[in-house]
Formats: structure tokens, sequence, C-alpha cells
């Protein structure tokens, strides 16, 4: 029998070269915030770490908004929510920081901003219009006085105040300043501090008289300044001088003596005291005459006439048919002086006749004249009857009923027609001159205007149907100036 040998060193290594390398790794349980700073604007601070707490004390100028976070953890950990998704510190936040082994901690995230206790205004800028005024603006009181040309209303106030701070009332809703008021502005912490506001106006040292105008029945009569501290005005005829009333401009926040309502008798020049807001006064003398001085004009140079009236003619070339057109005559009259007119004449060179057959228009005739200013608007209307017996020459209207008051150096449009042409369809001829005329009166223009019955146009109440016509129509004009 063979002898078998075991060798036991051998079989145990042998047994140790077999075995495998089963065991496992073993997991950190490290889930520390090891590392906490705030970052905002280039200004960083390092934040107090707790156990689950994190803290700092940031100081007023550090905004809790757009800030950058930098964090560091235990090695092998994690960190929820990441830090860089973090950019407000407004609300509470709170990291959860899982280690390796899984094990969880969570930190709150407590930061604080030292509130702000300036409570300043840092400016002041009052504007209105293309006018800014900026005071001086002290611990307590914000005062300064604006021109007098400047009304401290509808204004607008443009304040600057200390960082974190409100102030009350609210700037926006200041739009007039009628006497002192108080500003109060509260800091971010609470703590107030009040501004009294006492701003105002220059009293004014305008004392003059502007304008004054004399009230009459169809447009106000402009008084001249005829020299310094002296109102001179000579009236119309239907104006007496113990009977007139004044509409007299002033200058702002001035007042007057005596009250111009008051007086009405200038029979003798009145004095009038014009006392500024400052208190410095000025005096006017205000005097006026009546128009005495007579005046009279005529232009009767000619060599042409023009339809004046109706038409009877029925011919198909004529844009009108018969007993429908009806044409006016005008003429403009700019006068060098003043002058209360009277009398008004127009010459014609014929009665009033129908065209067809020539026979005169047996029964009483009315023509009517008005008196325009520059705008067109009537000042004045009157009219005058032709009778039957008319044969052509001068006729005059009477201006005195039409209270007519012509400025010097304005035209005024002198307009006639017959009344009803149209219809009556009779006419005759607006004596004129159709060359050039030397002189201020007679060298103006004329005016020609045609109205239709088949339109329903008047040639009295449509300015638009009058026109230049090239000729100067003969007239005459007298009065008092």
């Amino acid at each position: 029998m063979q002898k078998r040998t075991f060798f036991p060193c051998l079989l145990f290594l042998i047994c140790i070269s077999c075995s495998s390398e089963s065991d496992d790794k073993i997991l950190s349980a490290e889930n520390f915030i090891t590392s906490f700073v705030v970052k905002n604007t280039g200004i960083e601070y390092k934040a107090t770490i707790g156990t689950s707490s994190i803290s700092a004390d940031l100081p007023s100028e550090f905004s809790l908004e757009s800030v950058k976070l930098e964090v560091e953890i235990s090695q092998g950990a994690k960190i929820d929510p990441a830090p860089s998704s973090i950019t407000s510190l407004l609300n509470p936040v709170v990291f959860t920081v899982t280690a390796e082994n899984g094990s969880k901690r969570e930190y709150t995230l407590d930061i604080e901003r030292q509130l702000y206790s300036q409570n300043f205004i840092t400016s002041f800028e009052l504007r209105k219009g293309d006018f800014s005024f900026s005071p001086n603006v002290g611990s307590a009181v914000i005062e300064g006085t604006v021109p007098s040309h400047i009304l401290l209303e509808d204004i607008v106030l443009e304040i600057e105040i200390s960082d974190g701070a409100t102030i009350e009332p609210a700037p926006e809703s200041i739009t007039s300043i009628t006497g002192t008021f108080i500003f109060v502005v509260t800091a971010e912490n609470g703590e107030t501090n009040e501004y009294s506001v006492d701003i105002i106006r220059e009293l004014s040292s305008e004392n003059a008289i502007l304008g004054i105008s004399a009230k009459a029945d169809f447009n106000d009569i402009v008084v001249n300044k005829v020299s310094e501290g002296k109102f001179f005005q000579r009236l119309p005829s239907f104006m007496q001088t113990d009977n007139i009333s004044l509409d007299i401009e002033i200058s702002d926040f001035a007042t007057i003596l005596p009250n111009p309502i008051d007086i009405n008798d200038y029979t003798s020049p009145v004095v009038y005291k014009v006392i500024a807001e400052n208190g410095e006064e000025s005096s006017y003398e205000i005097g006026f005459e009546v128009m005495d001085i007579d005046f009279e004009v005529r232009c009767s140079e000619s060599n042409a006439s023009k339809w004046f009236g109706g038409d009877d003619r029925d011919n198909p070339d004529f844009e009108h048919g018969p007993y429908d057109r009806n044409v006016g005559t005008g003429q403009i009259l700019q006068l060098s002086e003043d002058l209360n007119p009277d009398t008004f004449g127009v010459l014609f060179d014929r009665g009033f006749a129908y065209y067809q057959g020539g026979t005169y228009y047996d029964q009483d005739l009315e023509v009517q004249l008005d008196i325009r200013d520059e705008n067109g608007t009537i000042l004045g209307t009157t009219s005058v009857i032709v009778p039957p017996t008319y044969r052509g020459g001068w006729v005059y209207f009477d201006l005195t009923s039409t209270k007519v008051y012509m400025k010097a150096n304005r035209p005024y449009f002198y307009t006639w027609h017959l009344v009803n042409g149209g219809e009556l369809g009779v006419n005759t001829g607006s004596i004129g001159y159709n060359e050039s005329i030397a002189g201020e009166e007679c060298g103006q223009t004329g005016f020609s205007g045609q109205s239709r019955v088949a339109f329903e146009t008047n040639l009295e109440e449509e300015w638009d149907l009058w026109y230049e016509h090239p000729w100067h129509f003969n007239y005459s004009l007298s009065g008092k100036k």
C-alpha cells in the first residue's frame, strides 16, 4: 500500500489564493454645509453656519435681490436646491444636504438686512411749463420765492428722498400751493422726519392800464393812449359823454380805484389810480369828446355802368332763367381817420325797368344797404324806398339808425342790392369807373354779388356770394369825425 503525505501549509496557501474580494466599501455619512458666501454687486458676506441654520446680518445697502451664492458641502454629498438657482433671498429657503450614505440634513437660510434709517428729502424741484425752481432744502424747512408771473397752480413737484424711504403726501398729488404745508418722510426702519414747505409768489409791482374800450351797441370802441398816463378818444354822436360804460384792462393782480363800473359820466376827464399787488400806485386820466367835425367825400368820376337788380330775359344761353338772378354792387371804404357816418349815397344811371320792352316799374322799390367789417360780419343795415318816378341819379341812405363807427385804417364793405330783385325782374345800372383813380377814398376796390331764386340764396345773409369787381363805383359819404 502506497502512503500519501499531506502538506498542510501548502493547502492553506492555496485556499487563501482562491478566496474572492467581496467586502463592501464604507460610504461617507458627512452631510454638512461647510462654507456659505452671499455676493451682490461685487460685495460678499460669509454667513454663519449652525447645525441646522445659516444666518447673516447684512448691511442696509446690500440688496437681497440679484444675489449669487457660493456654497461648499461635505465631500461626496449633494445639495438641493442648487445654490446657483437661488437669486433672491426675500423669501425663506431650506437647503437639504444628502451624504453619500443617503443621510440628510436640512439647513434653514435666515438672512436679514439692516433697515435704512435715512429719512431725508435729497432733491426738490418745482416745475410749471418751462419754468423750473429748486429751493434750498434745509433740515426741516424748504422755502423760497418764485417770480410774480408764476402762479402756484398747475405745478409739478419732482422730489427725491433717501433710499428705502417713503413720503406723504405723494408729491404728484400736489398741483397747487396756497400756503405752508408738511411733507413727512418715513425711513425704512419707521423713523420719521418732517419738512415744512413754504414757497410763495413774489408780489407784482405792475400797475398799468393795458387797454380801454367804450361799450357801444355794435362793437366796442378802443380808447387811444395819447401820452404817458393819459387816454383820450372822440366818440360817435350816438354816444354821450355823460353815459359811457368802460371796460378797463389792468395789470395782473392790480386793483383800480374808483371802480369803472361805478363811473358813467365823463363830461370832464376822470382820474383813475391803479394799485399794484405790492402797493405801488400809478395814475391815469381818461377823457372823451363827441365827434363834431364835418366830413364828406363824393366819388363821381364815371365811364361805365354795371347791371344792378333783377333780370326778366328768357334766353336759353344764360345760366339763369327769367326772374331768377339778383345782382348787387359794393365798394370798399377805408379812411385815415375815425368816422361816424350819417349818410351814404349810390349812383344809378336810369330808373328801374324791365329789359324786355324797356318799360319802367310803376311801383315803389326797396334798395338795401349792408355795412360789413373786414370779416364780412354785418355791422349795420338800412334801406331806402325808390319811388316809381325815379329815372336815375343819386340814392341816399340814412345811416344814423345803424350806429356804425368806422375805425381809421380798417376796411369796411358797403354793399347794396334790390330787395326781392330776382322775383321783380327789373334792373338799372350801377355807375362806376373802369380805370385807375388816384386818391385815398375813390380809388379803392369795388364789389359785386349775385343771388339766385332757384338756389334760394340771399345777398344779405351770404357773404360768399360777393366778390371783388375791377371797377370803382360812385358813392358819397358824409358824417362826423
